[in-house]
């Protein structure tokens, strides 16, 4: 297959595209830390240090969200978010709203609430 040939009449359109999806990508690995940033265990662990290579990201965090009782609807979609790594139409276009879907998901639902940390509770006796 002739990639420049098949580009060569529309070269400002690619630069521009591609131009406008590394600011893209900054958003979304921001995005991404901000879902993940309050979530304890180990998932979310990763997918905090793991931003920078966001794709990977995506699984992680649909694991770490579905561990603290977040709708199995956001973690599915998040886990389908991933199909991103194929970013040509039409599958990326399709990730990506998957992901926006997610992200919605999870705004209307109400606040999930964070579990106690076991060490924090080890200790602490019963109330009569």
């Amino acid at each position: 297959m002739d990639v420049y040939g098949g580009l060569r009449d529309e070269v400002t359109t690619y630069i521009i595209v591609h131009v406008g999806t590394l600011i893209f990508i900054a958003l979304l690995g921001l995005v991404l830390y901000m879902l993940v940033k309050d979530l304890p265990g180990r998932a979310a662990r990763i997918a905090r240090v793991a931003v920078i290579p966001f794709v990977v990201c995506y699984a992680t965090a649909a694991v770490a969200f579905r561990g603290v009782g977040a709708p199995l609807t956001a973690s599915v979609l998040l886990g389908l978010s991933a199909i991103v790594v194929s970013h040509p139409p039409p599958i990326g276009p399709v990730g990506l709203v998957c992901f926006a879907g997610a992200v919605a998901v999870l705004a209307r639902s109400e606040r999930v609430a964070l579990p106690t940390p076991r060490s924090a509770t080890a200790g602490t006796p019963a109330s009569a």
